[in-house]
């Protein structure tokens, strides 16, 4: 397969490994199976037969890791986890996807007043100044008591 002028190899299992995509399961139907019924934009075969995919080689890549179970998103940069999350919008691979996503705090908070959203923050100075520190439970109550 090319990626953007890059080549790479790859099985069809490997690539059917997350088969929720209707993506990567349209095009392989329709370059490896023959089944014409499908179009892909920006996809088609190349001199050699490989299915040609103008996409950036480097976060193909990352996807391939992905489709291996070969893959720690925890490694990628804020940024770099944003434009990967926009190449498996692409492929539509969703479980990368959700791999992507910042966790969830389980609430949404803009939905905080100011008041707490002050409240919180502070909480949460406090906690980690208690954890940066080894001290008693006592001396803890006593910071938290005015």
């Amino acid at each position: 397969k090319s990626w953007g002028g890059q080549t790479f190899s790859t099985t069809r299992d490997t690539l059917l490994a997350y088969p929720t995509s209707p993506y990567v399961k349209r095009l392989l139907n329709q370059h490896v199976d023959g089944d014409d019924d499908y179009q892909i934009t920006g996809a088609l075969l190349d001199a050699q037969g490989r299915i040609f995919i103008d996409r950036n080689p480097k976060l193909f890549e990352q996807v391939l890791e992905y489709l291996r179970s070969n893959f720690d998103a925890e490694q990628l940069t804020e940024q770099e986890k944003e434009r990967l999350k926009k190449e498996a919008l692409y492929y539509q691979l969703d479980g990368l996807i959700d791999l992507l996503r910042p966790p969830s705090t389980g609430y949404d908070e803009r939905a905080l007043s100011p008041d707490d959203q002050n409240l919180r923050q502070e909480a949460n100075e406090i906690r980690a100044m208690l954890l940066a520190k080894s001290i008693s439970a006592a001396d803890a109550d006593n910071i938290l008591v005015d």
